[in-house]
């Protein structure tokens, strides 16, 4: 970490687009705290994507990650508030609620950071002594309270953190000692990355010592990455040394332009000296034991945060979710390599996947495959009752399991490492890490909740279960939501407001008898009594609640995979257009892998999102490549894209009658139906040269699509516009005469 300081801020103040996204925050400000409990305020995200944003902060940041130092060219970096945006964490599990949600436009309390180290940061932000009270305004906040995290704009860096030769990182005070262990400034990849940099960087400053200082300035510019790290392991190295009879002042904001010009006056026994200082300092390191071990088997320092120290419990291991899934030999899947966003474009919640597909193609073996390989071998096992269920079968002149004799998933975590399951049939056992990569959660096409069972077991296979086996029912959850305190009821009453649409009068209510209901207009209505739809949004929200809160402190920080298969079963069209967008807004930590038949559901999906399997050559399961945007698609659109294949969207009953009608036209005379061929031939298929070459290549394009030999929809796609291309450059008549029939 380095210092930043002030900079100019540009004017947006009195941007109107800023403007209006501050009254509505205000409107929220003012409720009252009990309305405020269950209700997230509404922060337009667009804001810290806007231009004038992105380029202040940015450049204010050096374009890199304010903690640990990574480039943007290195890692993904998103724009964050330093302080929350809401439910600020004390350290040891619990919150205090709004804190710091009105300061979400303050560009002075922006940061730039990375994708990692804002999953590790979450909304964490204990304070030494008492928190600035309620609505406490940006020039006040930082003389009103002591963050226990380094702030790089107000905080010396410097007497917090101090950096070895090795590239360890040890916190000096109690805010150095608690940044280093949130953030993860000795996770052992960091770490790895920044040993490099500081053994490059001891060569260079080497060659500058013997060099009169050259290169000393470009290897200690603040833009560089890991710069705090640089800059002060040669303070360590050049403090108070008495270099061309100038002393250098290691603390001083000048201390690289005077070790430049005092290098540039070194005698040779000053070089001599400053090179064996440096050796001295490189085993001195190398001796030192760090006060704190890697941060990911380090317990959080309690001491630093309170004198009354309550039984705290890490959370999981953040991964950011899956970025790569690889599936060999697993059922009817004989290959498969599915890639994800590591970003998404206009947000900052994690990157989604949709799978589509005709019935057979394997969406359900993917979503599967996903939850053996992220669970653990030791809780896969439980599904493993017969292996030839999870084997590819050769399917010829009769169906078998002679070949292969294994099956392999792997799965890239964002933020680094490998989930995998291996299946070996020969050897009759299952490899890969024993334990969870990650909480995951599994659901099959049938939500539907047992009002016999209330308790739920809190083994990992448990979480995935109904994907397995479609008898499973999920346990009821209105007994557990009516066992939560207040607290946790508004998390979950929170969630709810937002992926079932309700009101702003509408709320999530205990009535006189305990049972959970929920309020619509005015009528309390238990949870048991809901519609279909809403019982099933409702137990698979409640589920999802249940097993997340097991686990974190809240569920806008929370992250973990949610594998849902048929997201689209009893939703009314209405909310299978909204339900991706919600599940999302309501979890922005939750990667959700999903499979539908729905057009609907696309709505709140990104391009590069949405996957579309199909049967290729010899039957294979492939991926369909070249997929159009879906950004402003209609659903009758998609239905008739490569998303779905469809050759039209008209009555099926209609089609069926001009194809009747075709056949009585076939009965007549060869000779007159010849004819009437003909002269349909010499019709015109548009107005202009431009649209007659156009619905040329479509008429080809849909007919090959339709019923594709051997080649893919994509490939007769892309063929068909560049017959249109050639034919338009050619400046030829399109092939069936001039007027453009086929």
């Amino acid at each position: 970490m380095i210092r930043l300081g002030p900079f100019p801020t540009p004017e947006i103040a009195d941007d109107p687009y800023v403007g209006a996204s501050l009254r509505q925050l205000r409107e929220y400000l003012r409720r009252p705290k009990q309305e405020r409990a269950q209700r997230r305020a509404q922060i337009d995200e667009d804001f810290y994507f806007w231009g004038p944003v992105q380029s202040a902060v940015r450049e204010r940041c050096f374009d890199k990650c304010v903690f640990c130092e990574r480039s943007s060219q290195d890692i993904e970096t998103v724009i964050e508030t330093f302080r929350p945006l809401r439910d600020a964490g004390n350290g040891i599990g619990g919150s205090e609620q709004d804190h710091y949600v009105w300061l979400a436009y303050e560009l002075e309390n922006l940061v730039l950071v990375c994708i990692e180290c804002s999953s590790r940061k979450r909304t964490e932000f204990p304070v030494i002594g008492e928190r600035a009270p309620y609505l406490t305004p940006m020039s006040e906040i930082d003389g009103r309270e002591k963050p226990l995290i380094v702030n790089p704009y107000r905080g010396n860096t410097e007497r917090h953190l101090l950096f070895l030769a090795d590239g360890r990182c040890q916190g000096v005070t109690k805010e150095g000692r608690f940044t280093s262990w949130l953030l993860g400034l000795n996770e052992s990849r960091l770490l790895g990355a920044r040993a490099d940099e500081m053994y490059t960087l001891l060569g260079h400053l080497r060659a500058s010592i013997e060099n009169d200082g050259r290169g000393v300035a470009a290897n200690l510019d603040l833009r560089a990455r890991f710069a705090g790290a640089r800059i002060g392991v040669a303070r360590r190295l050049f403090d108070s040394v008495e270099i061309g009879g100038t002393r250098i002042q290691g603390r001083s904001s000048s201390f690289v332009q005077q070790l430049v010009s005092a290098l540039a006056d070194a005698d040779s026994t000053d070089r001599t000296r400053l090179l064996r200082r440096m050796d001295t300092l490189v085993e001195e390191d190398q001796a030192r034991r760090s006060d704190q071990s890697d941060a990911s088997g380090e317990d959080m320092p309690f001491d630093l945060v309170s004198q009354t120290l309550r039984e705290y419990r890490p959370e999981p291991r953040r991964t950011g979710g899956v970025e790569q899934i690889r599936i060999s030999n697993f059922k009817g899947i004989h290959r498969l390599n599915i890639g994800l966003s590591r970003l998404r474009k206009r947000s900052k919640s994690t990157p989604c996947l949709m799978l589509l597909g005709e019935n057979a193609v394997g969406k359900t073996s993917v979503l599967q495959a996903i939850a053996l390989a992220l669970i653990g071998a030791r809780h896969a096992k439980k599904f493993v009752r017969d292996q030839s269920d999870f084997l590819r079968a050769e399917v010829g002149g009769r169906w078998d399991q002679l070949s292969p004799t294994e099956a392999i998933v792997e799965a890239d975590l964002r933020f680094g490492g490998e989930a995998q399951f291996h299946l070996d049939a020969n050897a009759q056992r299952i490899d890969g890490p024993p334990d969870s990569a990650c909480v995951v959660l599994g659901y099959g096409p049938r939500r539907y909740f047992d009002p016999r069972r209330t308790a739920r077991p809190s083994s990992d296979h448990v979480r995935v279960r109904t994907l397995f086996d479609p008898t499973a029912a999920l346990p009821y959850a209105g007994a557990w939501l009516d066992q939560l305190d207040d607290r946790q009821f508004n998390e979950v009453a929170k969630m709810m407001r937002i992926v079932l649409s309700l009101d702003d009068e509408d709320e999530v209510v205990r009535d006189l008898d305990d049972r959970i209901c929920v309020s619509l207009g005015g009528e309390t209505i238990p949870i048991e009594r809901l519609s279909e739809g809403y019982r099933s949004v409702f137990a698979l929200v409640a589920d999802v609640a249940r097993e997340l809160l097991r686990d974190f402190r809240s569920l806008e920080d929370a992250e973990a995979v949610v594998l849902i298969d048929e997201i689209d079963t009893h939703l009314h069209p209405r909310w299978k257009m909204r339900v991706m967008s919600s599940l999302r807004l309501a979890l922005p930590g939750v990667q959700f892998i999903v499979t539908t038949h729905d057009p609907l559901c696309l709505r709140g999906m990104d391009d590069g999102e949405v996957v579309v399997l199909q049967r290729g050559e010899e039957g294979r399961i492939v991926q369909l490549d070249d997929l159009p945007s879906i950004k402003g698609m209609r659903a009758d659109q998609l239905l008739t894209s490569d998303y779905f294949g469809l050759s039209s969207t008209v009555d099926p009953e209609t089609e069926l009658g001009v194809a009747r009608y075709v056949h009585r036209i076939g009965d007549l005379p060869s000779d007159r139906v010849e004819e009437a061929d003909r002269l349909v031939r010499q019709l015109a298929l548009g107005d202009g040269a431009l649209e007659q070459v156009v619905q040329t290549a479509l008429l080809r394009f849909l007919r090959e699509r339709e019923r594709p030999k051997g080649a893919l929809r994509s490939n007769v796609r892309l063929e068909a516009v560049q017959a249109v291309i050639d034919a338009l450059e050619s400046d030829r008549p399109v092939s069936g005469g001039k007027a453009g029939g086929s």
